[in-house]
């Protein structure tokens, strides 16, 4: 069945008079003149074709001998044939032209129907998915029926309910869904949130991301501490430095040398606390979060001092009780050597920070259903170089791997049996990937190794965004900037 309607021109020339939308099969439709060279049917719009059908028609040319040529709309003829619809909808614009001025006008109006398109914006997005929850989509559905991946929806919905994250996204298009959703998550802090639209237009967003995410787990930790130290009493002071008079107990003795605790110094007006993070059940289990390597968890204890020993009768265990005045370079030392300290604690911060990141980089990048180019040269050269890392792991059971690669415990080598040779290859870079990981430590940006920077570089290649603590792995020094 045809319709005759009358239609604006919709291909580039003088094309006027009566255009007929019809329904045709698109196997029908000869789409073999198009400025596309692939094309890029994505797994999200062949979905979209199969549920939904083309929901723009086809404009389509007719030739000499009757057949349809597609002039607009090859990714949705070639889509419908795939999604084994009988018909769509054409419209039929004019009989094709073949001389060079009409080729000239094809190339050009492809050219324009394809460059000057804009898909919708982050905040567009954001009102399109809240409208379907306000009407009772769930977020599972919204992500079914718009082919939309429920990590979106998900981070849209966040952003909707954000007033700062809706705004701000709306002002800044460079912002994705997952820059809008962190942001949401820090809209009570200006600064932050200043810091990551800078961030998402200039790089490095995820691990500032993390980093923020860090230090508010931290701040909320410790004002755990801090809470119940106040509610019992004791004063919280900031921790001492080197040249403060204030000394942790565990330093101090009585005049008789008898030890100082807690319980016994409560009544002393110097006595005080401060509080630290600390790593539980890993390697470190102190307040100075400078020795690396920690498989524990993070937590928060007091540490007490008294706040001037000298005045109320303590002192220093490992000092004679004459003492003399120390020279101005032992002085110099001790604050060099506090500054040194300050920047482990930073740098050690920084790279549990960046692993987050980093590994979870890995999970979504190892999910791939081909290795990536140079990755058989970087899996051959591991091998050749048979380092460290990489024999210590052929040794056990590979645990990171297995999580890496998203497979069960004692389940990867079935998982090989039954991959493809592509995906095969995929999985043996992934082992050779978490061998490399597994080794690496807030150790690693001390003491470089020429093995986690060949990994970490190779990591760059791959499009992971080094952070700055993992520049220095690699020999490079922070970049410059604010």
């Amino acid at each position: 069945m045809s319709t005759n309607l009358t239609l604006e021109p919709t291909i580039a020339g003088p094309i006027n008079g009566a255009a007929m939308i019809d329904h045709v099969d698109p196997a029908t439709l000869l789409v073999d003149r198009n400025v596309r060279q692939d094309a890029r049917l994505d797994r999200e719009f062949l979905a979209s074709i199969r549920d939904l059908g083309v929901l723009v028609p086809i404009v389509v040319v007719r030739v000499a001998d009757g057949s349809l040529r597609v002039r607009y709309g090859h990714r949705r003829t070639l889509a419908a044939i795939e999604a084994g619809h009988a018909n769509v909808a054409v419209v039929v614009v004019a009989d094709e032209a073949t001389d060079d001025a009409a080729e000239v006008d094809r190339l050009v109006g492809q050219y324009a129907e394809n460059e000057h398109r804009a898909a919708l914006s982050t905040a567009e997005r954001v009102d399109v998915f809240t409208q379907l929850s306000a009407f009772g989509v769930s977020a599972a559905q919204i992500a079914k029926r718009t082919k939309t991946k429920r990590g979106d929806v998900d981070a849209a919905l966040t952003v909707a309910g954000s007033e700062v994250a809706h705004a701000v996204a709306g002002r800044y298009d460079f912002l994705t869904l997952a820059h809008a959703a962190a942001i949401a998550e820090m809209e009570d802090n200006p600064e932050s949130v200043k810091a990551l639209v800078k961030a998402a237009r200039d790089g490095g967003f995820e691990h500032l991301a993390q980093r923020l995410r860090d230090e508010r787990a931290e701040a909320a930790g410790i004002a755990k501490v801090v809470d119940a130290l106040t509610e019992a009493g004791v004063r919280v002071v900031e921790r001492p430095s080197w040249t403060d008079s204030a000394k942790r107990l565990e330093a101090l003795v009585s005049p008789e040398g008898e030890d100082i605790s807690e319980e016994n110094h409560a009544s002393c007006p110097g006595h005080a606390a401060y509080v630290l993070s600390h790593w539980v059940d890993g390697e470190y289990d102190g307040d100075d979060e400078e020795d690396g390597e920690q498989e524990g968890a993070l937590g928060y204890a007091a540490t007490y001092v008294c706040t001037d020993p000298a005045s109320h009768g303590h002192r220093n265990r490992w000092e004679s009780p004459a003492v003399a005045p120390r020279p101005a370079q032992a002085d110099e030392q001790r604050e060099a050597a506090s500054d040194e300290r300050r920047r482990v604690v930073a740098n050690n911060k920084a790279w549990r920070s960046a692993e987050v990141v980093r590994r979870d980089w890995l999970a979504g990048f190892l999910t791939r259903k081909a290795a990536p180019k140079g990755a058989a040269a970087f899996v051959a050269g591991s091998l050749a170089r048979a380092d460290h890392d990489l024999r210590k792991a052929s040794e056990s059971s590979n645990p990171l791997a297995e999580r890496l690669l998203g497979a069960s415990s004692g389940t990867l080598a079935g998982t090989v049996a039954t991959a493809t040779d592509s995906r095969a290859q995929v999985i043996s870079l992934g082992l050779v990937l978490a061998a490399y990981e597994q080794g690496t430590g807030t150790h690693s940006w001390r003491s470089v190794s020429n093995a986690t920077g060949r990994y970490l570089r190779y990591l760059g290649t791959c499009g992971y965004e080094l952070a700055d603590v993992e520049r220095l792995v690699c020999g490079d020094g922070p970049p410059s900037g604010d």
